[in-house]
């Protein structure tokens, strides 16, 4: 996967892409941008990518296979619109608060980018919940969760074990 940077020509609205080179080079969208313009960005220092995520952009992320996501986790934390590939994982996490597009189906995939660039209110509205969705998997809520479970798990554990675990 590669870092791609795009800016729409008739808008500031910007795209982070996390697409495979050259999976958008035959696409011509409706709205006359030519996916082969991209620009890859190749590694960010820190500070420019957190830079360049607060800008907003559509952040997309084509994956055939993701255990989690944390690219999208943090786009989402940022306000980004998402465009995800429709696998599992991801309609399972970001369900109501992305896009989803057929999994390999650049067309599928240019259509619902082009929609968000020409739909800005709507852009913002889908950060939005991608935002709000987002802040459910903090560090504090994971820690919290850990700690039923394994309160959990001692409280099911034969007294002795236990007392050896206090």
């Amino acid at each position: 996967m590669t870092g791609v940077h795009l800016q729409h020509p008739q808008s500031s609205t910007v795209l982070a892409l996390e697409v495979r080179p050259g999976a958008l080079d035959p696409i011509s969208s409706a709205s006359g941008f030519s996916y082969s313009q991209a620009l890859a960005l190749g590694n960010l220092a820190p500070a420019d990518l957190w830079r360049r995520m607060a800008e907003r952009p559509i952040f997309v992320s084509a994956a055939r296979f993701e255990p989690f996501g944390l690219a999208v986790l943090e786009a989402a934390a940022c306000g980004c619109a998402l465009v995800l590939a429709d696998i599992p994982p991801f309609r399972e996490l970001w369900d109501g608060a992305a896009e989803f597009a057929a999994p390999g189906d650049a067309t599928d995939l240019a259509r619902r980018i082009d929609w968000l660039m020409t739909h800005p209110r709507q852009r913002l509205a889908l950060g939005e919940r991608g935002r709000r969705r987002a802040a459910h998997f903090s560090v504090a809520r994971m820690a919290a969760a850990m700690a039923r479970e394994y309160r959990a798990a001692l409280g099911a554990a034969p007294a002795a074990m236990r007392e050896r675990a206090a």
